[in-house]
């Protein structure tokens, strides 16, 4: 069976990583005030995606189990994400030398950059850098999500694809209910990408990720909704520019607004791209800026920090200020598809056919063995 290419949720993924770096663009020369900020929960991409990304999963990977092993599963994750993990470690550690902001050259062992480097190759955290609070991934800090990205990965091949709808259905459940419970009494659900917060990390990932599981098991039960691309973009917005949210007697509304978009909203959301109409040029578009989510979101911290380091130096602010950030913005998407089209691209058909390759060599040797 011919899988379908979800063209809507493309374009959405695509939606949800302009929305991160027009946060991150604005907010790195406004130290990040949210009341400042017009995307203020832009962080809730991130979530977004790790249910797009169980969703994706489940529905390509499902049915493949009784002809695929697990090895094969992880060179096919790797050859798709890994490539701009390099990239990304190659851009982070240029944007840390050129950082003005970051004490490279005054008591600080060059050493200790070259392991955090090769760790960051790896997407394995490591301690810190000086300029950079305390990031799991100091160079380039979106990788956190990424490295929780691995994480599911590995979950869904070693466990959670052998269990049933219903295993997936209450774990799903309980998971959403731990995540409304700690961020609406804690308020503490923005973390995950540092050390400090790095027992969040599990409420940002499960909670969506085994969420995403199970649409993929259950949409096809369901009926239809379709609501289109361009309303479930704007909704998608919508919930990235609400307002922080105040806490009233002991509950954070803030918290438990954006554990309800994970638990509820984006559920639906995803649902509904799922079966939303959409023409020739709405599919063209999304493919377009589908495409190019992943590079923009992998490599735009680096040009970023460089970027707020000049900003903050040179006080500038007002309306240069914003000329200048949507000026960074579009940048950073033209880097964007350069990185897609002559990075990312080319090296995953490299790699994809070397694997393909080395995988029918080695099943011809397992047949003639067996002769």
């Amino acid at each position: 069976m011919q899988k379908i290419q979800f063209e809507v949720l493309n374009g959405m993924r695509g939606v949800a990583a302009v929305l991160i770096v027009v946060f991150h663009v604005t907010g790195i020369s406004r130290g990040f005030d949210f009341n400042r900020l017009f995307v203020g929960h832009a962080y809730l991409a991130v979530d977004f995606f790790f249910l797009l990304s169980g969703f994706v999963i489940a529905y390509t990977y499902d049915g493949r189990w009784s002809r695929m092993s697990v090895v094969q599963f992880f060179e096919r994750r790797l050859v798709r994400l890994h490539p701009l993990v390099v990239l990304a470690g190659l851009l982070g550690l240029i944007g840390y030398l050129l950082d003005p902001s970051a004490p490279t050259a005054v008591g600080w062992p060059l050493a200790m950059l070259i392991v955090t480097f090769l760790l960051g190759l790896l997407l394995v955290p490591s301690p810190a850098l000086p300029g950079r609070e305390d990031w799991l991934f100091s160079l380039n800090s979106p990788l956190w999500s990424l490295w929780l990205e691995y994480i599911g990965n590995a979950l869904y091949a070693l466990l959670l694809h052998r269990w049933t709808t219903r295993m997936l259905a209450v774990s799903a459940l309980l998971a959403n209910l731990a995540l409304i419970w700690m961020a609406s009494t804690t308020g503490k659900f923005v973390g995950g990408f540092g050390w400090q917060t790095l027992w969040v990390a599990p409420f940002r990932l499960l909670p969506p990720f085994l969420m995403g599981l199970l649409v993929a098991r259950v949409w096809r039960r369901l009926p239809a909704c379709r609501i289109g691309f361009t309303w479930l973009a704007l909704l998608l917005t919508g919930v990235i520019a609400a307002p922080v949210l105040p806490s009233i007697d002991g509950i954070s509304l803030n918290g438990l607004f954006d554990a309800l978009c994970i638990a509820v909203l984006f559920p639906l959301m995803v649902f509904a791209g799922i079966a939303s109409p959409s023409n020739a040029a709405t599919n063209a578009c999304c493919r377009f800026v589908g495409a190019l989510s992943f590079p923009l979101y992998a490599t735009h911290m680096p040009f970023v920090y460089v970027y707020g380091a000049y900003v903050r130096s040179l006080g500038i602010d007002g309306p240069v200020l914003h000329v200048l950030d949507a000026a960074v913005v579009a940048a950073l998407l033209l880097l964007a598809w350069l990185f897609h089209r002559f990075w990312d691209e080319p090296i995953r058909m490299r790699l994809s056919a070397w694997t393909a390759r080395a995988n029918r060599a080695a099943h011809l040797a397992d047949s003639q063995g067996d002769r």
